[in-house]
């Protein structure tokens, strides 16, 4: 989804109950549907795993994927996973631990949220 103007540049139906599987193939898809390579994504804790992150930094994609669920008032979405020290993981939980409010993964609620709304 483009952030500013809340359109889904993407979108995949699957019956597949992890998401991690899918991160590469909305990468992809991004890229076909506008023509540009997203710069920055946000993904919560499903899309979570050291091939996903490997990939966007492969892509050189700025990601914010979540590694575990935030606690309701909660300054970040990281404390519940246990995670590798020397991982992708590790670094991701480092990045979005040391946010804390000003994290930018926490852009993705009143990103994403507002349009599941308007589909409703």
């Amino acid at each position: 989804m483009n952030a500013d103007s809340q359109v889904i540049v993407a979108q995949k139906l699957t019956n597949n109950a992890s998401d991690a599987q899918q991160l590469v193939v909305m990468v992809a898809q991004i890229k076909r549907n506008t023509g540009g390579q997203a710069r920055e994504l946000s993904a919560d804790a499903g899309y979570c795993s050291d091939d996903n992150l490997k990939e966007l930094r492969r892509r050189h994609i700025n990601g914010y994927i979540t590694t575990g669920r935030q606690k309701h008032g909660g300054a970040t979405a990281s404390a519940e996973r246990k995670v590798k020290l020397g991982t992708y993981v590790y670094t991701i939980w480092q990045k979005l631990r040391r946010g804390g409010l000003r994290s930018r993964y926490r852009l993705r609620k009143q990103t994403v949220e507002p349009v599941f709304g308007q589909v409703k």
